[in-house]
């Protein structure tokens, strides 16, 4: 029990008490010593220090406790005496633990923190591959025939769920609202472990026919759309044209992956909320690759037994089914798939901030090397009466700590503020975004972080304080400079250190901002200016062709008599909004197997159904022949794209040819080819896309394209009204420009160029200072040097080169450095550039001007100072 009683000691109550204990026991002892001894003085002689004698009474009590608490007491009255020094620290450091802090919050949310399902290290995601398409698609969607056969046969997994995703009108609990909608097998929730808040999930014949249909929905709509109320359940919804009834309410924390987050071709809504089961799903064994598999593996079994025996299945159904071989599964851990699409960019970003933290440490250490120099008499005299070196190590390091401490809860308050202007500004399609948030975890981090940044920049100057000679304080008069100089010149490595570090944030930053000035440039292929995409979902009473067909018409002739509308054209798809109707192509009659010239691969295209005056509207050109028109109701005819037109039929008239693909276009005469758009992003090849009349397959969920003229009045909200007139149940269409597109098709990269400019500017006032910093420091223990130079005849030339030589000699070296490191560390960031090598001359060229303009401006200002140095007032202070 003896470390009880010594844990006991350290409570206040006790501690007081064993105070006044030992202070009634010393003025006992001394007023014995009094009474025997003949005068005061000989008393106080033969008895000592009563002050040494109670500080070793408590070394005892608590050993090393009084040294440490006398430390941070005086630490905090030396720094509260240095308010700039503390000020500038303390700011360095919430920038720099401030900003990593957020940014692992990111990374930690998205790739690391374990996702919000029952063991997700069981979760796998399913993907096929699909030989002769793996240079397009190295993976694709699940065909539904397959999934339900792996569900029946396999026996590596506990349950293997199908699901896709698209929208669905909800007409109940307000206005017509258009709702993400993902149609599931009825184990999904079983599969993902999951339980809802309130109600129950799917039963497992929830997808046969005759069962009422049933919606599950997130606590998210329940709140918006029905206002959280207690008796929904069995509440009755309207969806399109069906009636569900509520079974079930997710909880809060449940999170879906949402449009992007699966890879590509995964159909999902951008915000899931509503989950019914699949019925009906009638296909065929081959083609349709539309569902994404979710399976959970059994206990001790492992992924590769479970890939495995998913591939023989497929070997199964090919040879069953007379299908073409080679088709075989790809599995991933849902855990990695969720952040793969972001994973090399958040590296890159995490690593900018960790290098801004490096600079952070190095202008520190910088800085306290200063303030070492200035207190080197202070720690002399402390050694010459008695402190131990140690003592004093132990002193310094923990004022440095105390710093560090405090610059990590200044840091924890900038990463709250950060991940704020992180989410707002971070593209929508970031997986889990809506889950960042600071936890006890990111704490610990932003804590760690700040100590380890206190020992980087602090054990440095601590030692060279704890080593001082003790005769200095004897020669404090001497006007000898040697340990001086010998501090400049480590300071200057450290600014060359800092310089280099800043270099390598530098060419980063300028290496995507070339890149975004690239794809800015990159030719689109259409006119975004003054052009607007209006999506409209349209009830379900307009299920039949010719019902869809009427409505454009009628929807076409009033948005053309707006005022200033140019050109009105129904589409199902606009550039830059992702891919649809993928397809193989066959031309003259040939299967669906046309391979490309170039690489004997087979030809895959998207197809798009537009109105007569679409290409008009978008400002896209004509190339060859014409564009559809009202005359051609009654034909088979399409439009295709340049690259298409290159690829099919090489050096040929591709007029009055024939081409045949899916979506419903079968075979088709060619009559126009226009110029090549983007489908997906700006940074990626234009897409191969056919073209056929909108009435030929109306979407049940399509558009519009309108364009106006400049300056005209047609608003938004008249084309809302404009649409909404001719039928009540039109939910409230989406409208934005084609610029507002081309913004969010760059969102992704516009954000890592901001976070690492923004990191580059830091690292760059930061090497500015400490530039700065070293030669005014040169400049004042070199003043008495440069007032005889002056004295001498030296003239202001003179002593400025004398001066700048001394400030950009760390420069160039450091600047040299940084460039050698950028172009090593150039191939880690290739998949984030376009347009521009890793090696590129001209950001290499301008990013060493700024640097050298900064640092020559950083050396200029205080060489006037030593230009202002009065030789006779410098002499007469010997």
């Amino acid at each position: 029990m003896y470390w009880l009683r010594r844990l006991l000691l350290w409570l206040p109550a006790n501690r007081r008490a064993r105070e006044r204990e030992l202070n009634e026991e010393l003025s006992a002892n001394f007023s014995l010593a009094l009474a025997d001894a003949d005068d005061e003085r000989a008393a106080r002689r033969d008895f000592g220090s009563i002050t040494r004698a109670r500080e070793e009474a408590r070394a005892v009590w608590f050993p090393g406790w009084d040294s440490l608490s006398q430390d941070v007491r005086f630490a905090f009255r030396t720094l509260r005496r240095s308010p700039g020094f503390t000020v500038v620290a303390l700011l360095s450091l919430g920038l720099g633990s401030g900003a990593a802090t957020a940014l692992f919050s990111l990374v930690d949310t998205i790739i690391l923190k374990p996702l919000a399902y029952r063991e997700p290290g069981r979760l796998l995601f399913v993907r096929a591959v699909i030989p002769p398409l793996v240079h397009i698609y190295p993976t694709m969607p699940v065909n539904y025939q397959h999934f339900r056969f792996w569900q029946e046969q396999s026996q590596a997994f506990e349950s293997i769920s199908g699901f896709r995703g698209d929208t669905a009108t909800l007409y109940s609990g307000g206005e017509p609202e258009v709702i993400g909608r993902i149609s599931t097998s009825p184990n999904l929730f079983t599969t993902l472990g999951i339980q809802p808040q309130i109600g129950r999930t799917f039963d497992p014949d929830e997808d046969q026919p005759g069962k009422p249909a049933a919606v599950v929905i997130t606590d998210g709509l329940w709140r918006r759309r029905f206002g959280g109320a207690p008796d929904i359940l069995g509440h009755t919804v309207r969806l399109d044209g069906t009636q569900y009834s509520v079974i079930g309410v997710l909880s809060p924390s449940f999170r879906f992956p949402r449009k992007g987050d699966l890879g590509a071709l995964a159909s999902l809504p951008d915000r899931p909320e509503l989950f019914v089961p699949i019925k009906d799903a009638l296909q065929g064994w081959g083609g349709d690759n539309d569902y994404s598999v979710f399976a959970r593996l059994k206990p001790n079994v492992s992924s590769a037994e479970g890939t495995a025996e998913l591939d023989l299945l497929e070997r199964r159904i090919a040879r069953e089914h007379q299908l073409n071989s080679g088709v075989h599964v790809q599995t991933r851990m849902l855990q990695e798939v969720m952040g793969t699409s972001v994973r090399t960019a958040l590296a890159v970003l995490l690593a900018a901030v960790l290098v801004l933290l490096l600079i952070v440490c190095v202008n520190l250490a910088n800085l306290l090397l200063a303030r070492a120099n200035a207190r080197a008499r202070e720690y002399s005299l402390r050694i010459a009466i008695g402190a131990s070196r140690g003592r004093l190590l132990i002193s310094a390091l923990v004022e440095t700590f105390l710093l560090a401490g405090a610059g990590g809860l200044l840091g924890l308050v900038a990463a709250q503020a950060a991940l704020g202007v992180f989410v707002q500004r971070a593209p929508v399609e970031l997986p889990r975004l809506d889950e960042v948030q600071l936890d006890w975890r990111i704490a610990a981090f932003a804590l760690g972080v700040s100590l380890l940044c206190g020992l980087l920049f602090g054990v440095l100057p601590a030692l060279r304080l704890s080593a001082v000679d003790p005769q200095d304080a004897i020669r404090s008069g001497s006007h000898t400079i040697t340990g001086g100089r010998r501090g400049i010149r480590l300071r200057e490595w450290l600014v060359g250190a800092e310089v280099s570090l800043t270099t390598v944030l530098l060419v980063l930053a300028g290496l995507l901002v070339s890149s975004l000035w690239h794809v800015l440039h990159v030719e689109r292929g259409f006119n975004a200016d003054q052009s607007i995409e209006v999506r409209v979902s349209l009830p379900p009473r307009y299920s039949e062709a010719a019902d869809r067909d009427r409505f454009f018409e009628h929807a076409t002739e009033k948005l053309k008599s707006l005022p200033g509308v140019r050109s009105v054209a129904a589409a199902s798809k606009v550039p830059l909004t992702g891919e649809a109707g993928v397809n193989p192509v066959g031309i003259d009659g040939g299967n669906l197997g046309a391979l490309d010239p170039a690489t004997r691969e087979l030809i895959m295209i998207n197809v798009r159904f537009v109105g007569p005056e679409y290409f008009q509207s978008l400002g896209i050109p004509l190339l060859r022949g014409r564009t559809i028109g009202e005359s051609d109701r009654q034909r088979s005819v399409v439009v295709i794209s340049g690259r298409l037109a290159a690829k099919l039929w090489l050096g040929q008239n591709p007029i009055g040819r024939s081409l045949t693909t899916g979506s419903r276009v079968h075979r088709s005469e060619v009559i126009g080819v226009v110029g090549d758009v983007h489908t997906t992003t700006l940074d990626r090849d234009p897409t191969l896309i056919v073209y056929a009349p909108y009435w030929k397959f109306s979407y049940q969920v399509s558009g519009f394209v309108v364009r106006i003229s400049p300056g005209a009045a047609a608003t938004a909200g008249d084309i809302r009204r404009t649409l909404q007139s001719l039928d009540p149940e039109i939910p409230a269409p989406r409208i934005r420009t084609m610029g507002e597109i081309v913004d969010e098709s760059l969102v992704r990269r516009r954000f890592q160029m901001d976070v690492v400019v923004v990191f580059a500017g830091a690292a760059l006032l930061l090497a500015a200072l400490g530039i700065y910093g070293v030669v005014a420091y040169g400049i004042a223990l070199r003043r008495r040097e440069l007032g005889i130079r002056i004295a001498l005849g030296a003239r202001a030339d003179q002593v400025t080169r004398l001066v700048m030589w001394q400030g950009l000699r760390p420069v160039a070296c450091g600047l040299a450095c940084g460039i050698a490191v950028a172009l090593a560390a150039g191939r880690l960031v290739r998949t984030l550039l376009f347009g521009v090598s890793a090696t590129d001359a001209w950001t290499l060229g301008a990013i060493t001007v700024i640097l050298a303009s900064i640092s020559l401006l950083a050396c200029l200002l205080p060489s006037r100072a030593a230009l202002r140095i009065e030789p006779a007032g410098v002499l007469r202070q010997d």
